[in-house]
């Protein structure tokens, strides 16, 4: 496949069970037991995510998404998908049961009023914040029952990632760790040589590494920043004009699908030029009170009652205690991580959404950042997830990057802190 996702529609895949753990027909069970005993007869699916998993198809038609175009119904004992079929081979259809219907994407709102024709005592679900308006009319004014949803029972089911979706992921997330350090690497290296290389260069070689590594798309735009640039938190059009240079900040955001379909994302802030550079005082400082708290936000205790506001309470306050104030940490600590690259819950933020609870194989990131329009920014992400142990739970990272040790002022780290490092910098890539 094109990582230029733009210019390439292909056909809709299938995602073998290795990969994604459940059969479609398992997960359709699952599901339907779980709307049964919440006593719904039909679901209105619009979340593309939702219809991904549910039937673990994969597409690569919608820029930074592994989804693709369809609708669908979830009734009675049977799922109904609708989409464009000359995208999904029969060969592909014909792994689906009994209880899987494939009908062209402009025939949904005809079977939908079919469905509902002559009916009154239906319980139809759906969920308010994507539900197409037009479509919500065609049933509230029947006599059947309403209920939205905010987060159905395929989305719970979504986020908490199976063990075949947990270790494919770790092997998404290993291919993308070796990008990141391939493309500091390069950088680098051309910088010491006296090559001029754009912001814009630079981004293109990281979608190139990314095709190298076998992606099938890009999970967002990279963000490849240098110098203030770095204080843009979504900084996705890379200067073609501006040339990174040895000594300053180097913020790089990036992500890709691999075969499963799953969505990859972390973040790594260096100093262009490595060991060769000199970083200044204050870019130490700014980094290494980030990887403070990254720090502290990997190592956050998780129990059962743990919610995504906790640990971004933690974060938040090591990253502004004594900062100064031109310094600004103006986003959420961190989001869910799936087949969507921000996937809603988990969420790990100041505001009521996060204070929903964490569990074990959930996917989320970790990325704390300071921000000053004058000087610049340092963001430091790792997706990671969490596990059960027999001691409890506690939080396991995918992300398995280096930290830059030209940017790291140990004085400022606890012992504690200095022996995770340590021990994590020895395992990690780069």
């Amino acid at each position: 496949a094109n990582i230029e996702s733009e210019d390439y529609i292909g056909l809709i895949r299938y995602i073998p069970t290795n990969l994604s753990g459940l059969t479609a027909q398992e997960k359709f069970s699952l599901i339907r037991d779980k709307f049964d005993n919440i006593g719904i007869d039909i679901f209105i699916l619009d979340k593309l995510e939702e219809i991904a998993y549910i039937s673990n198809l994969r597409g690569d038609e919608i820029p930074y998404s592994s989804t693709f175009k369809a609708r669908a119904i979830l009734y009675k004992d049977k799922i109904i998908i609708f989409s464009d079929l000359d995208k999904i081979q029969t060969d592909i259809r014909h792994k689906f049961g009994k209880n899987f219907e494939f009908k062209e994407i402009n025939s949904f709102l005809t079977c939908l009023k079919d469905l509902i024709k002559g009916e009154d005592s239906l319980t139809i679900g759906f969920n308010p914040q994507v539900i197409n308006l037009f479509i919500y009319r065609q049933f509230e004014n029947t006599k059947n029952k309403l209920i939205e949803l905010d987060t159905s029972p395929i989305t719970e089911m979504m986020i908490i990632k199976n063990q075949a979706e947990l270790e494919h992921m770790q092997d998404c997330f290993r291919k993308t760790d070796i990008v990141v350090n391939r493309a500091i690497t390069w950088l680098n290296q051309n910088l010491e040589k006296g090559f001029k290389i754009s912001e814009k260069d630079y981004a293109d070689k990281v979608k190139a590494l990314f095709v190298e590594e076998g992606a099938y798309g890009l999970s967002f735009e990279v963000i490849a920043a240098s110098g203030k640039n770095t204080a843009i938190t979504h900084y996705t059009n890379p200067d073609p004009e501006k040339f990174i240079r040895i000594g300053e900040l180097v913020l790089l955001d990036c992500g890709a699908y691999f075969e499963g379909g799953y969505a990859t994302d972390m973040t790594r802030t260096f100093l262009a030029g490595g060991a060769k550079a000199e970083a200044s005082n204050e870019a130490k400082n700014i980094y290494t009170k980030v990887l403070k708290a990254v720090i502290n936000g990997l190592n956050h205790n998780v129990n059962e009652e743990t919610t995504g506001f906790d640990i971004d309470k933690t974060v938040r306050k090591i990253v502004t205690k004594n900062t100064d104030e031109s310094f600004k940490f103006a986003h959420g600590t961190g989001h869910g991580v799936g087949i969507a690259v921000h996937e809603s819950p988990p969420r790990l933020g100041p505001s009521d959404a996060s204070k929903t609870k964490l569990y074990p194989n959930m996917c989320f990131t970790i990325e704390p950042g300071l921000y000053s329009d004058k000087w610049g920014g340092v963001r430091l992400e790792n997706t990671v997830t969490i596990i059960q142990t027999e001691s409890g739970r506690k939080i396991k990272t995918l992300t398995r990057s280096k930290f830059d040790e030209n940017l790291i002022d140990y004085d400022m780290l606890n012992e504690q802190e200095i022996v995770w490092l340590k021990e994590y910098q020895k395992r990690a890539m780069g």
